[in-house]
């Protein structure tokens, strides 16, 4: 059993946040923080574009 400094250095090393690393419901925990990470600094506009083109997939996939 790794020491929580040890646990947290795992985190670190694999780029996903213990929150993620926990997160059974997430198939792509790496992924979705490196998306995450990706957002971070972009322009509220942009954030809009990318919300919308979300949406527009997620509405494809249920059709």
């Amino acid at each position: 059993m790794p020491s929580l400094e040890e646990f947290l250095y795992i985190c670190e090393y694999l780029n996903v946040t213990p929150k993620a690393f926990f997160d059974e419901s997430e198939a792509e925990p790496i992924l979705i923080q490196k998306a995450l990470d990706g957002l971070h600094g972009l322009p509220d506009k942009d954030l809009l574009m990318l919300i919308g083109l979300i949406e527009r997939f997620k509405e494809g996939k249920s059709k």
